[in-house]
């Protein structure tokens, strides 16, 4: 497969297999400018030609050395049942992450609150039991938050304590001791985690006294045998919970949320200089909490959520970090208007 790039006189060449339910897409093999006779079933050069335009004479296709990566890309989507064979029993509000491999489920709560959890692995569809040895303890397993460093799952999160674990998948092991206490984060609940590649961050959420906290900490895993905390500079955010945090690269954003007021600014946090820097709000979405946000890579993305009225929300907005500006999306076909909870 020829697709053009952008001056329109190379082809970037690929590899295309198809099957009947999905497609496997390569990664370019390199450009190869376009100078073929007529009849050869490539366009003369300088032609433009549609975007993943199938070339029918393989045989002028030049060849190359380098070898692309074929990842499937489903061009059909579908759903897939998963076996409940040996799955951790019905519950909710429980910390989960995907190792890039499993889905590690552990905690929550259903007829109790629960301290036993499980591993789904997605090639074999079946569940092992994760080991409850050394595995945290808290009361309040419902409010564990989770991230994936590459190596171990931290759990981390209660109302009434600092405990947290540290899960290493495959050895089904949890670290003796579980987080260092000594500098952590207050505890909390409502809090959001997110992870930068080297530590953990936790931001805000509520106190035991279901007060809200505009603090944190970053935790990294690797100093000692249980990790080391480091405080955070005061955020000049107002405290709140049901807001948002994602990671660009270099940043953390944190964006909405509530505690009393419903909230529509944001603010950047750099961990490498302790620093946090306020957003533009102009064409920001509305004030709300419980929304969804993803970083692209490039853009924050903010979408529904609850306004101050209760009401699930039907709209957001793109946030360039670069310019820092918000670009409102558009609602046409969008899904109705929904929230986390």
């Amino acid at each position: 497969i020829y697709t053009p790039t952008e001056d329109l006189l190379n082809y970037q060449l690929l590899a295309r297999l198809e099957s009947k339910s999905a497609y496997y897409q390569a990664t370019p093999i390199g450009n190869t400018e376009v100078d073929a006779p007529p009849g050869s079933g490539l366009p003369t050069a300088g032609t433009p030609i549609p975007q993943n335009t199938l070339i029918p004479s393989l045989s002028v296709i030049p060849s190359s050395t380098i070898t692309p990566t074929i990842t499937p890309t489903p061009s059909i989507i579908y759903w897939t049942p998963m076996t409940n064979a040996n799955a951790p029993s019905a519950r909710s509000g429980m910390a989960y992450a995907w190792t890039g491999t499993k889905l590690f489920v552990f905690g929550g709560s259903g007829s109790e609150n629960f301290h036993d959890g499980g591993l789904y692995n997605l090639t074999s569809n079946s569940w092992a039991p994760v080991s409850t040895t050394n595995a945290p303890a808290n009361i309040n397993s419902i409010d564990y938050q989770s991230v994936w460093t590459g190596t171990k799952v931290i759990v981390w999160g209660d109302r009434y304590s600092t405990e947290g674990g540290m899960y290493d998948p495959s050895t089904d092991s949890w670290v003796s001791g579980g987080t260092a206490s000594t500098g952590a984060a207050t505890a909390r609940f409502n809090h959001t985690t997110i992870w930068t590649g080297t530590k953990m961050i936790v931001w805000g959420g509520n106190d035991q006294n279901n007060g809200a906290l505009k603090t944190g900490a970053l935790f990294d895993p690797t100093t000692g045998t249980n990790g080391a905390w480091t405080p955070m500079s005061t955020s000049p955010l107002a405290i709140r919970m049901g807001h948002s945090a994602v990671w660009t690269g270099t940043n953390m954003i944190i964006w909405g949320g509530v505690y009393g007021p419903y909230y529509n600014d944001g603010a950047l946090y750099n961990p490498s200089t302790d620093q946090w820097t306020l957003i533009s709000n102009v064409n920001a979405p509305t004030p709300r909490t419980q929304h969804v946000a993803i970083w692209t890579g490039h853009k924050m993305i903010i979408w529904g959520g609850r306004d101050s009225n209760g009401l699930a929300l039907q709209d957001g907005a793109m946030y360039d970090q670069v310019l820092n500006t918000w670009t409102p999306m558009s609602t046409t076909n969008a899904p109705v208007g929904a929230s986390s909870s």
